[in-house]
């Protein structure tokens, strides 16, 4: 009698125990679902300001479009309207935004308005940028060093109004003409087995040479926006002239129109290999004029391409090696290795004035008014440059 009880008991205990498992696991599973019941009520109230955000959103974005329809049609009530009265270049400024360039007497008067076909001449930086041993660094109007920035190289480089572009084997970072310093690196980075050979700044506009192709960058902003690719190789020169880009290289002289990468002509080198015969050294062409071009082998040529690719005139100067070229106005200036300076009539290749300097590379040409600037390479351990400046009437010494 005693175990049945005992039974019986130990039975009730187990009882107890899965009744309380059982409203235990009740009772988690109702706190667990008021739980979910809270985030779920949670979630549909954000849903529902995301909604109100959202609903706001597309309201301002909606009246912003609309202002921007409104603008638009504006300006295009006002381009038609004068262009049924006769005023072309009005209707041309209005609609291109350039408006602003008109005078009120002209409007009135329907005077002629010279359109604007090209960008407006900036102001001359503050900060000249000059090479040096494996650096650049920028120079202020009184002469003074204000900041140096060194390279492991010779830097491939583009100077602007206030930004300088560099090309750092692969790819193309941005600098302070100011003051020097990065203001953004890595801008473009070419494909591999690629690399950065020439670099050409032009107000808005950046053109890279590539070893297989020149592009066009869109420089407004702080990245770099391609414009167009023009399928030309090997470039290691670039030398812009009104609307022609010139690219120079182991596959000759090529003219692209700078607005769209179209190649216009090609004139091929002879010979073979990567060691040219015709070398484009430097090419300060002036507007619409084309570009000027130094052979270096045996003959000591210098050449006037026109931009539809005619020589205009050529010379020759006996065995010399020019290191660079430069024109201002009606004067091409150049500069040989031997340290001698040529001053040449841009209209036939006349030669001006002759004049002798030390035997030292000559890294730049910066010819002015007042006077031509010789940025040389330095023959003692220096890194910065040897600056000589001469007459530009007849090549004196300053």
């Amino acid at each position: 009698m005693a175990d049945e009880i005992t039974n019986l008991f130990n039975q009730y205990q187990a009882l107890r125990k899965v009744v309380a498992d059982e409203q235990e696991a009740v009772e988690h599973s109702r706190t667990e679902a008021q739980r979910v019941t809270e985030n779920l009520s949670k979630l549909e109230q954000t849903l529902n300001e995301s909604k109100e955000v959202l609903r706001g959103t597309e309201k301002d974005l909606s009246e912003v479009i609309s202002a921007q329809i409104k603008d638009q049609k504006t300006i295009l009530s006002r381009a038609e309207e004068a262009l049924a009265a006769g005023k072309t270049e009005l209707a041309y400024l209005i609609s291109t935004g350039q408006e602003s360039r008109v005078t009120e007497e002209q409007i009135v008067t329907n005077e002629p308005i010279p359109i604007l076909k090209a960008r407006p001449q900036r102001a001359a930086p503050e900060i000249a940028v000059k090479p040096g041993r494996n650096c650049l660094f920028g120079m202020n109007k009184q002469g003074d060093i204000v900041w140096t920035y060194e390279f492991p190289y010779y830097p491939i480089y583009s100077p602007g109004e206030t930004r300088i572009f560099v090309a750092d084997y692969k790819s193309v970072v941005c600098l302070d003409q100011n003051n020097g310093t990065m203001i953004a690196p890595s801008l473009l980075l070419v494909e591999e087995y690629k690399r950065i050979e020439a670099l050409l700044q032009d107000q808005d506009i950046l053109f890279v040479a590539t070893q297989d192709c020149v592009s066009a960058y869109d420089i407004t902003g702080i990245s770099l926006n391609k414009i167009w690719k023009g399928e030309i190789k090997d470039s290691f020169e670039l030398v812009k002239s009104g609307q022609h880009l010139f690219a120079y290289g182991n596959g000759g002289l090529s003219a692209l129109d700078s607005r769209t990468g179209i190649t216009k002509w090609t004139i091929l080198n002879s010979g073979s290999g990567n060691l040219p015969p015709m070398d484009v050294i430097a090419g300060g062409a002036n507007e619409d004029e084309g570009v000027y071009i130094a052979r270096n082998i045996f003959s000591g040529e210098i050449m006037k391409i026109n931009p539809e690719g005619e020589t205009l005139w050529t010379i020759s100067r006996g065995r010399v090696y020019v290191h660079k070229i430069q024109a201002h106005n009606e004067t091409l200036y150049v500069a040989a290795k031997s340290g001698e300076v040529t001053a040449l009539d841009t209209k036939d290749g006349r030669e001006k004035w002759r004049a002798k300097t030390d035997y030292e590379p000559v890294l730049q040409i910066n010819p002015t008014e007042e006077k031509i600037e010789l940025v040389k390479v330095n023959m003692d351990s220096s890194k910065y440059p040897k600056l000589i400046y001469l007459n530009p009437e007849n090549g004196e010494l300053i």
